[in-house]
C-alpha cells in the first residue's frame, strides 16, 4: 500500500478540534484503509477524501455516509476483522462492505 504523507499523519494526530474528516481520517488510517478504497466507498473522488481528513467542507449530503462507513470500520477494528493487512485484504473488506467491485 502507498504510505500517508507523513505531513498528513502529524496534523491528524496532533488537531485539537477534529472535524469530521480528521475523524474519517484517524478511523481509517487505524484500520489501513487506502484512501482511494475509502474514495469507492463513499463515491467520490480521492482529491475529495484528501480534502475531507485536511479538515475540508464536507457537504451535509455526504455526513450521513460518512458516519455509517466509520461506525463499520469501528465495529470492525474492535471485533479484530480490521486493520487489513494488505492491499488485498483492504480491497476485499470494501468490496464486500459496498457489494461493488473495484477497478
Amino acid at each position: 500500500m502507498r504510505p500517508y504523507d507523513k505531513r498528513l499523519l502529524e496534523a491528524i494526530k496532533t488537531v485539537e478540534n477534529p472535524t469530521v474528516g480528521h475523524m474519517l481520517a484517524r478511523v481509517c488510517l487505524t484500520a489501513n484503509i487506502p484512501v482511494t478504497h475509502v474514495a469507492h466507498a463513499l463515491e467520490v473522488t480521492r482529491m475529495t477524501v484528501h480534502l475531507w481528513y485536511r479538515g475540508g467542507e464536507i457537504r451535509r449530503s455526504n455526513r450521513q455516509m460518512i458516519t455509517l462507513f466509520m461506525e463499520y470500520i469501528l465495529r470492525d477494528t474492535v471485533s479484530g476483522r480490521l486493520p487489513a493487512k494488505s492491499l488485498e485484504d483492504a480491497t476485499a473488506y470494501i468490496v464486500d462492505l459496498t457489494g461493488v467491485p473495484m477497478k
